[in-house]
């Protein structure tokens, strides 16, 4: 496996849910996964405010999550369960970055990661094909396995390639951010809007 050749503010990931929901199991509340990021997203990740890359709980496109998912980050990438309720996200995350983008011009790069559970892999590519029929949107080449000590990854908010580099989950994690930093070596987006811009669109 390579060493990933990110910088620090590369790959920002949001160690809560991590798509468990898909799969019947809720780590903390969505109001909570909400203040969540926008403590990550207030703390200044970059210069200007923004993130690069941010790796989030495939959210509810009505949710500030999902609004402030994909203005503060240049690219987005979103994690999909392989469900009906994984699949309404994504639609509606998709039709949202249309939005944004005829709205205010802005470049909302989305890439559906998706994450599925082992005992559901043999059915995953007639889901992955689903996913494409109906979202048509870009697919990250990288499907996340569930993993179980994602509980205690998400209860210490640590990042679980830190805690368990060997696990299946972070293994896949190390190669989504290689994929990053190529997509962040080859191209750079103009900044983004300030939080206080960001909050008016909200409003």
């Amino acid at each position: 496996m390579p060493t990933p050749r990110t910088s620090p503010a590369a790959l920002r990931c949001v160690p809560a849910g991590c798509g468990l929901e898909a799969f019947g199991r809720r780590l903390r509340g969505r109001t909570q996964h909400d203040l969540l990021l926008s403590q990550r997203l207030e703390g200044g990740a970059g210069a200007d405010g923004s993130v690069d890359v941010l790796l989030v709980d495939a959210p509810s496109p009505l949710s500030a999550l999902g609004l402030n998912a994909l203005v503060a980050a240049r690219l987005c990438y979103a994690l999909v369960g392989c469900d009906a309720r994984g699949l309404e996200a994504a639609q509606g995350l998709v039709g949202l970055a249309a939005l944004l983008r005829e709205a205010r011009g802005t470049d909302a790069r989305l890439r559906l990661v998706p994450c599925l559970p082992e005992d559901e892999r043999s059915g995953a590519e007639r889901w992955l094909d689903t996913l494409r029929r109906r979202v048509g949107a870009s697919l990250s080449p990288v499907v996340l396995p569930f993993d179980e000590r994602l509980d205690e990854a998400s209860a210490l908010e640590t990042p679980l390639p830190l805690l368990f580099p060997e696990a299946p989950s972070a293994l896949a994690c190390h190669a989504l951010s290689v994929e990053v930093a190529f997509w962040a070596e080859a191209a750079r987006t103009p900044a983004l809007p300030s939080s206080e811009a960001l909050r008016s669109i909200a409003a």
